[in-house]
């Protein structure tokens, strides 16, 4: 046997002998390979077409991949065990059967072509050509043709194996428990067929839920970026910059004082003696304050600390204040991209959102996918039925993801609109408070509603409250939030928010949560001088259908709510056919709007009412004035509402801390400093005039009437010719319409006071607040004022103007005679001083010396004192003890005869010192 025989003998063995080591039929492996491909070409194609339209071309546009196709066939696995043509399988059986074939003669005749391998291999690697046989080692050449003669001598184990091999390569006919049999091992035999596909290892998702997920991922990052909530980013970073300038300035306006003297820092107030504002402090060195101060190194270290504590509690806190008219670069970007968000098309804004909860939706839905197999090769491993499912659900998934990247404003650029900037200080004026309220809901710049008045226990229950906001367009303030909650929890509330906080907001909203809720029967009572302004505030914020129950239709109107469901509104003198008509029907919801009309139980309004909240499953009553003249009326009301707390109220025996628990469960009153940062300051002038001879003779003569004459008395001021109140009034009027200010003006008087104002006033509104209006006139005449700029200034009686209506756009108020309840100039003040104010507020009093102005004010003292003492707080048993000491003018006529008497005395003192003269 030459050499070149033995290698070639050994090429041909080495194949034999490792399908024989492999357990492996190599023919066999290589058709089930080649099945295999065909099977995936085939089956690749079927469910490619199955594809829902438009899936691959998205991606191909969003991707920019022209080879999709083709990579989804390289990834894809056909159905393995769940065909219906299985000749892969049977040559899959013929290798398993194979396989055991091959392990029994491997582990019985195998040594012997094991050994041929080892005399092929010795002969390869030792057997010379003749010329170098003559230096060769004699054993080993011994040896080389003892290997020659025994791979001669031996040829049937290699005529066997290759019988063996020959059978190894034939396919079996399967038998029904073959098939059983291997499909219950198929996690067995899957590496194999991976590793026949070419997906050996493959342990990610799917190649085309993978490109999928990428898409929809892109997606995600450019609606972060396109979307309405990326105007929340600029809005967040344009008012941080705000909020550095703002405090830069509220830093170089705080005064030293602002350190605080205690026992622990004695040195402090010779340093505040020597600087007046902190930023001295602050600039001023370690050395600068020793030398100055005559204080030690640590004590000027430590006041430096203290200084920078303090300029850091102010960094903190500021809170920029956006006054129209000193509109800078920054603060017009913060409303033009607040502008932007306002504005945002709704459609845009529920599609964007749509897509987005579509898309976390998809990913849930991938990820259930994943749970149950990782891929189409792992779901081979499933039972028929669970394979089957998988397989839709894939399916879906592709059917998902075409229906969102179908829906519209999928990938449309945001664009911010660059709005006129007169035009963006005018939208801000007149919507200030959604402005407002927006930026608190952004930037978390809120001052935190904390109701420290109530107890605990109550606040932790109220907050729990879930509001259903569904339906409502209003961004409502934490405050007022909690004022819903709170209503809506206890049922039966008191709101005595001060005038200007959105108690009309926190009804609608009290009223939407209901309404959504199931409970869809709401009547709203107020003075017929507003309600035309419910009308349209409910219009405005919900999606409540609203019915005016007055003048000849209001049955029908009646007839279509109880039906329907929705707010019905009325005013005070409808109640009574209001009550006739119910037929005493229960109802869910009765709003009592300046409840305070209704404090005296006798009166017929309050009697009609009472009926009406009898019939109401849930009470809230409004005003910001709930106490006047004593606190009898404000047990009224509270009783009203509840008479369990009423009767607790009225007893003798009461506790302070029983009084304050139960108060709290009522009674919900917060103040404007307690909870809004943005309003601007209001500031209060006295105005002071005399008499002419002419005025003081009418005066006096009113005086000499007793009470009859008390309307002459309070309108003296304005008889005759020239009064100096008028000329204040033109004088203020005229100032403010060269500064761009609107004014209103109060008076009861509209003979002789407002009549008068309208011939001699320049640039007067044409139409007067009054209660000879309509509530839609005076809505009418109030938007005509406001958005006219040739009408600078609106005349108001203020029993009409002065309750309920939102009269922002002036910012002067003037009251021409001083009212008899606080309450009154309280409210009209109101008007203008509330939410939505973006400029400060000027009040002008105007009074007379020597005149029943001089007494209503001074009376008036005591009234305000008992307002402030008993109903600011929503708990005041502190204050209670006290009731007993207060003396009081306890109602109007008291107040009116106290006034004559003072003023009869100052016309006898005057009268006997002219005869004394």
């Amino acid at each position: 046997m030459k050499k070149s025989e033995a290698k070639a003998m050994l090429k041909s063995l080495k194949p034999k002998i490792d399908s024989v080591e492999n357990e492996s039929s190599a023919e066999l492996e290589s058709l089930l390979e080649s099945q295999l491909h065909f099977s995936r070409k085939r089956d690749f194609s079927i469910w490619f077409q199955k594809l829902p339209d438009n899936v691959v071309e998205y991606l191909k546009h969003s991707l920019g991949d022209d080879s999709i196709e083709k990579m989804c066939e390289e990834h894809f696995c056909p159905p393995l065990y769940f065909q219906k043509d299985l000749l892969w399988v049977k040559t899959l059986n013929s290798i398993q059967k194979n396989k055991g074939e091959i392990k029994t003669y491997k582990e019985s005749d195998f040594f012997q072509v094991k050994r041929i391998e080892e005399r092929l291999n010795y002969i390869v690697s030792n057997d010379k050509i003749a010329i170098l046989k003559f230096f060769q080692n004699k054993d080993k050449k011994e040896k080389v043709e003892k290997a020659k003669q025994f791979v001669i001598e031996h040829p049937k184990p290699l005529e066997d194996l290759d019988k063996r091999i020959e059978s190894w390569s034939q396919l079996y006919e399967m038998s029904s428990d073959d098939l059983t049999h291997l499909i219950q091992n198929r996690l067995e035999w899957l590496p194999l067929l991976q590793e026949k596909l070419g997906l050996k290892g493959y342990t990610s998702e799917d190649y085309l839920i993978k490109l999928c997920s990428q898409d929809l991922l892109k997606h995600q990052r450019f609606l972060d970026e396109n979307s309405k909530d990326n105007i929340l980013v600029e809005v967040m970073e344009a008012w941080e910059n705000l909020k550095k300038i703002q405090a830069e300035k509220d830093i170089e306006a705080c005064l030293s004082e602002v350190l605080e003297v205690d026992d622990d820092f004695p040195f402090l107030k010779r340093v505040i003696s020597r600087y007046s504002f902190l930023t001295g402090i602050l600039n001023a060195t370690t050395a600068d304050l020793c030398e100055e101060c005559y204080i030690t190194d640590f004590e000027a270290d430590k006041v430096k600390e203290l200084s920078q504590n303090a300029a850091n509690q102010i960094r903190e806190t500021a809170y920029p204040k956006l006054h129209p008219d000193h509109l800078g670069e920054m603060d017009l970007k913060l409303l033009n991209l607040l502008r932007n968000y306002l504005d945002y098309p709704k459609g845009k804004e529920e599609a964007e959102q749509n897509i987005k909860n579509n898309i976390a939706t998809w990913f849930e839905e991938k990820e259930k996918l994943k749970s149950v197999a990782l891929n189409r090769c792992y779901a081979n491993s499933l039972d028929y039925i669970n394979y089957t499912n998988w397989c839709e659900d894939e399916s879906k998934l592709y059917q998902f993801y075409a229906s969102i990247k179908s829906e519209k404003y999928y990938d449309i650029p945001l664009e911010i609109i660059d709005y006129d900037k007169e035009e963006l200080r005018l939208h801000f004026t007149q919507n200030s408070a959604s402005y407002y309220a927006l930026i608190e809901q952004v930037t978390g710049a809120k001052r935190v509603y904390s109701p420290n008045d109530l107890p605990s226990l109550i606040v932790k229950e109220v907050s729990k409250f879930e509001v259903n906001k569904d339906g409502l367009s209003v961004i409502m303030r934490p405050y007022q939030e909690f004022g819903v909650k709170y209503a809506l929890h206890h049922k039966n509330t008191l709101l005595g928010d001060e005038m200007g906080l959105g108690k009309t907001i926190q009804a609608i909203g009290v009223a939407n949560h209901l309404f959504q809720n199931g409970k869809k029967h709401i009547i709203i009572v107020s003075p017929l001088s507003v309600l035309e302004n419910w009308n349209r505030e409910v219009t405005k914020w919900s999606q409540l259908k609203t019915y005016i129950y007055r003048g000849t239709g209001k049955s029908k109107k009646y007839e279509k709510w109880y039906e329907n469901g929705g707010v019905l509104l009325t005013n005070y003198e409808q109640c009574k056919k209001l009550v006739e008509e119910s037929n005493n029907e229960l109802f869910d919801f009765l709003v009592v709007d300046e409840a305070h009309y209704i404090k005296n139980p006798e009166t017929r309004r309050t009697i009609s009412v009472t009926t009406l909240a009898k019939l109401a499953e849930y009470k809230l009553f409004m005003t910001g004035t709930p106490l006047e003249n004593r606190l009898i009326e404000m047990k009224h009301l509270i009783k009203l509402l509840n008479p369990e707390v009423g009767r607790k109220l009225s007893s003798r025996y009461w506790k302070p801390a029983d009084f304050r628990r139960e108060m709290s469960t009522v009674y919900l009153r917060r103040k404007r400093e307690e909870v809004l940062d943005e309003l601007p300051q209001k500031d209060e002038y006295y105005i002071w005039s005399e008499f002419s001879d002419e005025q003081q003779e009418f005066y006096d003569e009113g005086v000499r009437q007793g009470s009859g004459g008390v309307m002459k008395m309070r309108r003296a001021a304005f008889y005759g010719k020239k009064p100096q109140k008028i000329a204040q009034i033109i004088d203020i009027c005229n100032q403010a319409e060269e500064n761009g200010r609107k004014v209103l003006v109060f008076s009861f008087f509209k003979e002789g006071v407002l009549n008068r104002l309208l011939d001699e006033l320049p640039n007067v509104s044409p139409i007067m607040i009054s209660g000879s209006i309509s509530a839609s006139q005076r809505q009418e005449a109030i938007d005509e004022f406001s958005n006219n700029p040739n009408q600078t200034t609106l005349l108001c009686q203020i029993e009409a103007g002065g309750v309920g209506l939102n009269i922002q756009a002036a910012n002067v108020v003037i009251i021409c005679e001083p009212q008899w309840k606080p309450s009154t100039e309280l409210q009209a003040i109101g008007r203008s001083y509330r939410m939505g104010q973006t400029r400060d507020v000027m009040v002008y009093r105007l009074l007379t010396k020597k005149s029943i102005d001089e007494s209503i004010t001074q009376l008036l003292g005591k009234k305000i004192n008992l307002f402030n003492t008993f109903a600011n707080d929503s708990t005041v048993a502190a204050a209670y003890n006290q009731n007993e000491e207060i003396e009081v003018i306890k109602n109007d006529s008291q107040l009116k005869q106290k006034v004559l008497e003072i003023e009869k005395k100052r016309l006898e003192a005057k009268e006997k010192m002219y005869l004394k003269n």
